[in-house]
This record gives C-alpha cells, structure tokens and sequence, in this order.
C-alpha cells in the first residue's frame, strides 16, 4: 500500500505499543514503599497513570512535603530496565495493526528516550519507528501538549493532520489540547461518562486499522 504522507500518527507507548504498565507501577511502588512512602497500586493508578516520571516524583514530593533520595531515579530506572529486559510484551495484535498502517508513525510518549528505545527493541517494534520523542525534550509533560506538538513538528506536520493513540486520560487531554483526534485504548471498558465527546474509546489493537480508515474517509483530518 502507498504512503498516505498528509496523516501522522502518533502513539504513545506504555499501555498503548508495550505492555509495560504493570511493570513500571510495580517497580515505582516497590522504590517508593522503601523509602517510606505510603503509595499503594490504587494510589499509582490514580495519580500516575500516563504522566511521566518527572510529574510523579514532583506529585510525591508536594503531597508527601519531602523530597526522594538522590539516587531514587537512579534505581528506578535500573530496576525498571532489568524487567523489561527479562518480560516485557507487546500490546496483543499491535504488530498485525502497526503493519497494516501504512502512514508515516512515530512515538511520542512521557518515558525517558532510553526507556522507550529499549521497549521498542525488546519488543521488536523498533522495526516500525525511525522517530521517538519524549516528553523529557519539553518543558512539560502530559496533560501538556507540548511533546504532541513537537512531534507534529518535528515530522512535518500540523495539528489537524495527526491522530494520536493515546491509554490515558493525561494523554488524551494532550492530544485535544494539541489540537489533534484522538482515539484511546481501554482494553478493560471503564466508565466513559468522563471522557471529551471528541475521543473514540477501541478496546483491541486489531481494531485500529480500520478506524484510522474511517477517520480518513470521513474527512477529518485536513
């Protein structure tokens, strides 16, 4: 199929290309727990979802009103790095829909580069990104839009042409704040009484060529 060059997409990647968010929870509780703070998984899921470690830390230090260790990132990241390593996988049936989309892709999420180049290559959908943001590179991380935006730029494109894949609801708000349609995957259906009218809720990757093609045969993308 030929490239369609006017369409972006965008997807994030914890939750949406690897299944990495029970790891990353898992491992930032453990760090946290050691260190004397009473986070628990309901807590993590409530607060940190979607948002990078930046925001989480700062979010910990303000409601907690002390600061963690110095090495606390340090062996975070280490820890977080030996597990993916040893178990990470790829969201079930985004490689079948990653080959079926023929339009020009990149990551755009709130881990730290190294994180996610590492999740891409484990999970071998290296193969389908050349370009990879993070919202490290920007002065703020999701709900913000800015690593959507610089995304958007970087490949060339505006606003109005991206569709962005988001699993959260920071991530969504991003991408609306962006400017940009989104669609979100919730492979558990939740409520949705507090989800924009804009976002379309999928719940299997299977799913997505064709709604991507529908989006586009309707129109709405410029």
């Amino acid at each position: 199929m030929k490239k369609n060059n006017n369409i972006l997409l965008i997807f994030d990647c914890d939750g949406v290309l690897v299944d990495s968010e029970p790891i990353a929870n898992r491992i930032f509780i453990q760090c946290l727990q050691k260190e004397g703070f009473e986070v628990d998984e309901a807590y993590a899921y409530r607060h940190f979802h979607g948002i990078s470690n930046r925001d989480c830390i700062s979010h910990i230090e303000s409601t907690f009103k002390r600061k963690v260790s110095d090495n606390f990132i340090e062996t975070l990241l280490l820890l977080t790095d030996e597990e993916i390593k040893n178990t990470l996988q790829p969201i079930s049936h985004i490689k079948e829909a990653l080959a079926a989309l023929s339009y020009p892709k990149c990551v755009a999420s709130g881990s730290e580069p190294e994180k996610i180049k590492l999740s891409l290559e484990v999970t071998g959908l290296n193969e389908y990104f050349t370009h990879v943001y993070s919202s490290l590179q920007v002065n703020a991380g999701k709900p913000s839009p800015d690593v959507f935006l610089h995304a958007a730029k970087e490949m060339g494109f505006t606003p109005h042409q991206c569709v962005v894949i988001e699993d959260s609801n920071p991530g969504v708000q991003a991408a609306l704040n962006a400017g940009m349609k989104v669609l979100l995957y919730r492979p558990i259906l939740e409520d949705q009484s507090d989800l924009p009218k804009e976002v379309t809720v999928f719940d299997d990757m299977a799913h997505l060529p064709t709604m991507i093609h529908k989006i586009i045969q309707k129109g709405h993308l410029q």
